[in-house]
């Protein structure tokens, strides 16, 4: 994850939010609900039966900018 205020010329403030090198992540959703983001993705990998899982994920977004 990562803040642009340029349309995606410059980043700041990355985090990550998925580690696994081998896991797959597509099809993201994102919604603002009061002080938090919420993320939602397609997730899993080979070994877990390909695209297998959805992942909802709740983000402070303060902890986004620091």
């Amino acid at each position: 994850m990562a803040i642009s205020k340029d349309e995606g010329l410059t980043w700041e403030h990355l985090k990550t939010i998925e580690d696994d090198p081998a896991g797959w992540y597509c099809y993201t959703a994102m919604e603002f609900v009061g002080d938090n983001v919420v993320l939602g993705h397609c997730a899993g990998g080979a070994g877990i039966g390909g695209l297998s899982r959805t992942q909802i994920t709740l983000i402070d977004i303060d902890w986004i900018y620091k």
